[in-house]
C-alpha cells in the first residue's frame, strides 16, 4: 500500500483547535498527540496507515493524550511519568468540567464517564532521542515550559511538530 507520508487531523474543541499528526514511515507510523479520547481516533488512524502505530505526545495534558488508550505502544518524556501514574495536577472533576465547557461532545457521551488516561510508556524519551519509523528519522527535542516534559518532534527534512 502506497501511503501519504504526512497526515494532519484538525480537531475542533469548542473554540480551540488541536492538530494531530500521522507520520508514515516504511516500517511503522508515528502518531503525534491523540486528542481527548472521547471518540475512537484509532478507527480514523487505521484509514491512513497499514503500518504498526506508535503514539507520542507533545505533552501529557488530558486533551492531548486521551486517545492514547487505543495505542498500547506509546512514548512519553521522563518528566511527565508521574502524570501518567495518578499524579496529574488537576482533579478529574476539574478536567470533566473543562471537557463539558469547552468541547462539542459527541451524541451519547457523558462527561461523568470521562477518565484521564493513565499508563506506562513502552519507551521513555529524552532530549535528542531519535524515533526511526523506517526511512524517516524523527528527532525528539525536549522543550519544557507548557509542561515539564513538553516535546517537539523534528524531521531534518524541515518539518517540526510541536
Amino acid at each position: 500500500m502506497k501511503l501519504t507520508q504526512i497526515h494532519i487531523l484538525s480537531v475542533n474543541i469548542g473554540i480551540e483547535r488541536k492538530c494531530i499528526a500521522i507520520l508514515n514511515g516504511n516500517t511503522r507510523s508515528l502518531l503525534i498527540d491523540t486528542g481527548l479520547g472521547i471518540s475512537n481516533i484509532y478507527e480514523e488512524v487505521l484509514k491512513l496507515t497499514d503500518r504498526p502505530i506508535v503514539a507520542a505526545a507533545t505533552h501529557i495534558h488530558w486533551d492531548y493524550i486521551g486517545g492514547h488508550k487505543y495505542f498500547p505502544d506509546f512514548y512519553a518524556h521522563a518528566d511527565e511519568l508521574e502524570w501518567l501514574n495518578g499524579k496529574f495536577p488537576l482533579s478529574i472533576e476539574t478536567v470533566g468540567e473543562m471537557v463539558g465547557d469547552r468541547c462539542d461532545l459527541p451524541e451519547g457521551f457523558c462527561v461523568s464517564d470521562y477518565e484521564l488516561f493513565q499508563g506506562l510508556p513502552t519507551k521513555v524519551l529524552a532530549d535528542l532521542d531519535v524515533i526511526d519509523i523506517g526511512g524517516r528519522e524523527i528527532e525528539v527535542l525536549h522543550t519544557p515550559g507548557h509542561s515539564p516534559g513538553h516535546l517537539c518532534f523534528w524531521e531534518k527534512a524541515g518539518d517540526i511538530y510541536s
